[in-house]
């Protein structure tokens, strides 16, 4: 009688447990992938709020000191160095740190790689339409020319094609600058008005969505940003405006009303 040796696997064993190891790997490389680079994110909002906090240590004690050095010397506390409001090392993606300074108090810190357009480009939205006021035209009327008439004096995000008048085919113009500049503003609501020689541009901190899903009366996250006519800030402020539900068909932002901005 023959019994088999039991001193070793057969090939078909062998091959059994190599696949088997396989698609453990295989499923496992992902698992890591995703963890690891969760935890660069982590690492970099962690690092994000230790500079924050660095940042308001020096507004505190160095209130004198202009806004570059504050950060300057918040980035020496966690042993790296600044460019202006730039900072690198903080980010596990190689991000580049920026440090912007609000005029009612508020400090936000972004990072190139892992903050979210909606969180960093009020600024630039703003920017953008403010550098349109003279480039931006419909036939002979500039952008400028049109918020100074006295038929209009402001303009919405949320009015476009499908809006009556000239009001729509404006924001479609502004747009249409947004995407020759591959900008991700369009996903931003905004509103921009004309009065007494100054230009007030309110922009969602939290994208367009809280804005078209917003109630008649609702009050939103925005910054409110203000221009004189030469093109110069005047201030920046963060805060909330109320919502009008516009001829019952889109919400704007009540930028044309006194008080329906409310300062943070």
């Amino acid at each position: 009688m023959h019994r088999r040796s039991s001193n070793g696997f057969t090939l078909g064993e062998l091959l059994v447990v190599v696949a088997i190891i396989g698609v453990l790997v295989a499923v496992s490389i992902p698992i890591f992938s995703g963890q690891r680079e969760k935890a660069k994110i982590a690492t970099c909002a962690a690092n994000r709020r230790s500079l924050l906090s660095a940042v308001m240590n020096e507004r505190i004690s160095n209130e004198q000191a202009e806004d570059t050095v504050k950060v300057s010397n918040a980035a020496k506390t966690l042993g790296v160095t600044a460019d202006g409001y730039y900072i690198s090392g903080l980010c596990p993606d190689n991000g580049i740190i920026s440090v912007e300074f609000y005029d009612d108090g508020e400090v936000m810190i972004y990072c190139s790689v892992h903050t979210t357009d909606m969180e960093r480009f009020p600024q630039s939205i703003t920017s953008t339409i403010i550098a349109g006021l003279d480039s931006i035209t419909r036939g002979s009327t500039t952008l400028r020319g049109y918020l100074s008439s006295k038929t209009t004096n402001h303009i919405d995000s949320e009015a476009g094609s499908n809006t009556p008048g000239a009001t729509g085919s404006w924001v479609d113009l502004i747009k249409n600058k947004m995407r020759s500049e591959g900008s991700p503003l369009l996903y931003q609501g905004w509103a921009i008005n004309y009065n007494n020689h100054q230009y007030s541009v309110a922009v969602t901190k939290d994208g367009e969505s809280s804005l078209t899903s917003a109630k008649n009366g609702d009050y939103i996250s925005v910054v409110k940003y203000v221009y004189d006519d030469k093109g110069n800030k005047i201030s920046s402020t963060s805060g909330t405006m109320k919502v009008i539900l516009e001829k019952n068909t889109y919400n704007r932002l009540d930028i044309t009303t006194p008080g329906s901005f409310k300062a943070s």
